[in-house]
């Protein structure tokens, strides 16, 4: 399962490991890289500071409207994630509209990992602070805030800049969670969960009785999304990396819901067309009245050839793409990117088959600013 506490994982590093893996929660990132990642600010962080779990405890901050001093993941430019740095710096008071909060977990998305690497166009230029969203403890609010007070326990989203140990952020963005959420669970919940709501509900229009493929099954969106289908009665066809895989999302959701002749294996044994086939089969329909997919490459038009009439393709990552390493290998993207898939809009047309990109931020943005609430 892609998406779990980063907590759980076993490095050999230094001490600041410790921090950093008890910190930084929830991430979905390919494990590879999620790892990488992990390591690479724990030895940073050792090196340039020396500090170890016990020498930091955001809980401990003193709730105040004055200055505090931050420690803040920072890097000059996009393109290796080792170039990542641990700096100090003074964080100002809470302006009108906003709330200061003490971050007690993070989650680290696709999204970062792209960002970090470079390959991420809505990232910021230059100077960026990795981070979209995060759980914490508020500690001062600003003129004009009402609905938040200093104690209160938050989850929230933030354009970059979570991975720090207080923020500044517009209380809009920011929604106080269950008592029964950890702060590693709210801290994994707006970016994947919003996303699926927004392509499910919004874009997808997924309706009682409709069959919907989901590719990486397993993963955070993935797990969001089979949650979402099973409240609504939508059969379901999923997709996975692996064999372990299977036996998890067998045990997590029952047969009953997920039987196993409806999940796949990418790339083991039929081509991946015949796969598809044999699961609409089991179903008897033809065809997918919705597709999430954030894999792309070779499983593209093997689905989209299997997209009902009328039927909404939902595109929101693209992990065949991504390098696994501390940074990109361009000949091999653009290897991948010359091969890419191409579709024929006036044949698109004719096929009345609609393809939507779903930006896991901005649809979680746009729920927040219809007044989402989170309930257990």
């Amino acid at each position: 399962m892609l998406r779990r506490s980063v907590g759980e994982c076993r490095v050999p590093v230094e001490a600041a490991a410790v921090f950093v893996l008890s910190h930084v929660k929830a991430w979905h990132a390919p494990p590879q890289l999620g790892l990488l990642v992990a390591t690479s600010l724990a030895r940073q962080a050792h090196a340039a500071l020396s500090f170890s779990a016990s020498s930091m405890d955001f809980a401990d901050a003193e709730f105040s409207k004055s200055s505090v001093v931050r420690q803040v993941w920072r890097s000059q430019n996009p393109g290796k994630i080792s170039d990542l740095r641990l700096v100090t710096e003074e964080l100002h008071p809470p302006p009108h509209g906003e709330i200061r909060v003490v971050i007690k977990a993070i989650g680290l998305n696709f999204a970062d990992v792209a960002t970090c690497l470079g390959l991420y166009s809505a990232a910021p230029k230059g100077v960026y602070t990795p981070g979209l969203e995060f759980a914490g403890i508020v500690d001062a609010v600003g003129e004009g805030v009402d609905a938040l007070s200093v104690g209160d326990r938050v989850l929230g989203l933030t354009r970059f800049g979570a991975y720090s140990s207080h923020i500044n952020i517009p209380s809009k963005y920011v929604r106080s969670f269950p008592e029964n959420w950890s702060f590693s669970e709210a801290a994994s919940f707006p970016v994947q969960g919003l996303t699926m709501v927004y392509a499910l509900r919004e874009l997808g229009n997924v309706q009682r009785g409709q069959t919907v493929l989901v590719h990486s099954a397993a993963g955070g969106c993935g797990t969001f999304a089979l949650g979402i289908c099973k409240s609504l009665k939508v059969h379901v066809v999923a997709t996975v990396g692996s064999d372990d895989k299977v036996k998890h999302l067998l045990e997590y959701w029952g047969e009953d819901f997920l039987p196993p002749e409806r999940i796949i294996v990418r790339g083991v044994g039929a081509p991946f067309k015949q796969q598809l086939e044999a699961s609409l089969a089991s179903l008897r329909v033809e065809g997918f009245d919705c597709i999430l997919d954030a894999v792309l490459g070779d499983y593209f038009l093997p689905a989209y050839d299997k997209l009902s009439r009328g039927g909404r393709y939902i595109v929101y990552g693209a992990s065949s793409m991504m390098p696994h390493g501390n940074r990109p290998n361009w000949l091999t993207l653009a290897w991948k990117y010359f091969r890419r898939p191409i579709l024929d809009p006036l044949k698109m047309m004719g096929e009345n088959k609609n393809i939507m990109r779903s930006n896991n931020l901005l649809g979680a943005y746009m729920l927040l600013n219809h007044n989402a609430s989170f309930v257990a």
